[in-house]
């Protein structure tokens, strides 16, 4: 694929995302395709490897019921289509829902896609964790305090 198929390929399934269409999503994926977001212990199961078409449908499946992300929108790509896969990073950025708390706010996330074949074979999330965790209230943070002197 040259890079404007490439980029095209991707808005396609970020917008599968953006509908929560989990069918439609999954198939940018290969069959044996990963999936992790990089997330700490405090958010469950998020954080967990997901391997092949069943677990990253049910991953996709539980992201769509937890999450909206119809005004999340793709801010940039860069890809690299010389290499071989090819790969590519994905910002993302806007107002996100998180839906069991009726939770608004703004966020953002950094995607690395390896695609190959005209199909992702990996895709790794990276997002502010904590600020995450703490407009959800899954953490409290205190005053600081200030250190003290050791004599």
């Amino acid at each position: 694929m040259n890079r404007a198929e490439l980029e095209k390929m991707i808005r396609d399934a970020y917008s599968a995302r953006r509908l929560e269409n989990s069918t439609v999503a999954l198939s940018y994926f290969s069959e044996d395709a990963t999936f992790r977001v990089v997330a700490g212990d405090r958010f469950g199961d998020l954080g967990k490897v997901l391997k092949g078409h069943e677990q990253v449908l049910a991953g996709l499946e539980k992201q769509f019921a937890t999450w909206d992300w119809e005004d999340f929108l793709v801010r940039s790509i860069i890809i690299d289509d010389n290499a071989s896969p090819a790969r590519a990073v994905v910002h993302c950025a806007g107002t996100i829902i998180f839906s069991p708390k009726n939770l608004s706010f703004e966020a953002e996330t950094l995607d690395m896609l390896t695609i190959e074949d005209g199909k992702i074979i990996e895709f790794v999330e990276f997002f502010d964790t904590d600020s995450v965790a703490q407009k959800l209230s899954l953490i409290h943070i205190s005053e600081p305090t200030r250190p003290r002197l050791i004599s």
